[in-house]
């Protein structure tokens, strides 16, 4: 067995091999065929010194940007469903996108959703959390807040009956 420091580790189809040859010696092994460019005894093996590296880099490259933010949100309770409840609609566009989301998960009207809006300072959740539970806003605060700020927690707790 040698080492090497390697140059990569996954190819284009994520396949991933930490080492190349083998000690069993086979006689019908195609892995010994010079298409796979092993320039060294075949039961001499390989071994890539560097492969945590390497594929710590590779990986890194292929995440999916805002993948671990988006499942930190969903643990914190600021997204429910598909949609970031917990947001700052601090101009009309995001106003507009908080009433349409408001609507969406409640079912009220958009004049009422706009007016649970306005009395809750545009806070989503406390919104969705006063509609679902039919009370004043700062009950629905006490009742968000006693679900961790979660709308998943408080639904789960209001069908509980808890």
């Amino acid at each position: 067995m040698h080492l090497v420091d390697a140059k990569g580790i996954l190819s284009a189809q994520n396949g991933m091999n930490l080492y190349r040859g083998c000690v069993h010696g086979c006689i019908y092994c195609d892995s010994r065929s010079r298409c796979y460019r092993i320039d060294h005894p075949f039961e001499d093996v390989e071994v890539k010194r560097n492969a945590l590296e390497l594929l710590d880099a590779a990986l890194r490259k292929k995440r999916r940007r805002g993948m671990l933010s988006t499942g930190a949100m969903i643990r914190l309770g600021k997204v429910y469903g598909n949609r970031m409840v917990d947001m700052d609609a601090n101009n009309e566009k995001l106003r507009a996108r908080a009433a349409r989301m408001v609507t969406d998960i409640t079912g009220c009207p958009a004049e009422e959703a706009a007016a649970r809006l306005t009395l809750c300072g545009y806070d989503v959740k406390r919104a969705v959390a006063s509609l679902w539970l039919d009370c004043g806003v700062g009950e629905a605060a006490e009742r968000l807040a006693a679900a961790g700020g979660s709308l998943e927690a408080l639904r789960a707790t209001e069908r509980g009956g808890v």
